[in-house]
């Protein structure tokens, strides 16, 4: 395995998730359905409701992120705090597609946990954890997000229809 993340080639996941937000005041989440395209800099994510309509749409380039949701479009220079202004859920968007294919994000210290055959099965990076379940072929399966800060717990669980590798 490559030791970063190879920018230069297309992919794409689908999938569901779930989010759970404990809070000190309130309770929070929300599930649906994603897809995340990634071509060389730059990943669109459009996030789906339960029903299959389209939330939001999310471009990350390298200097900024663009959400368009019902119509109108937000720019941010951080695509994580865009996705968290706009959906009120603070989902990791920067540097996702590294995590999904199982590498830490450039630009962020980080550290990966292997299995006895060399498959990630953890990365601590950004204040989350990701916990990876693989296919016996070594495509994701599932993939658990957790982070935990003074404001709210997060929990995310993603599980995927397929993947391109």
């Amino acid at each position: 395995l490559p030791e970063k993340f190879d920018e230069s080639i297309n992919r794409r996941w689908d999938g569901r998730f779930a989010v759970k937000i404990n809070g000190k005041t309130s309770q929070d989440g929300g599930s649906g359905a994603f897809t995340l395209d990634h071509e060389p800099l730059n990943d669109t994510l459009e996030i789906r409701g339960p029903l299959g309509t389209s939330i939001a749409k999310v471009n990350v380039g390298p200097s900024e992120a663009i959400l368009e949701q019902n119509g109108v479009k937000t720019e941010a220079i951080d695509a994580d705090t865009l996705v968290e202004k706009a959906l009120g859920l603070p989902l990791p968007a920067r540097g996702l597609s590294a995590w999904l294919a199982g590498y830490i994000r450039a630009g962020s210290p980080g550290t990966v946990e292997r299995d006895k055959n060399g498959q990630v099965r953890k990365i601590l990076q950004d204040g989350w954890v990701l916990n990876y379940t693989w296919s016996k072929k070594g495509k994701i399966e599932k993939l658990s997000m957790t982070r935990q800060s003074d404001m709210a717990d997060v929990d995310i669980r993603l599980i995927f229809d397929n993947v391109d590798e």
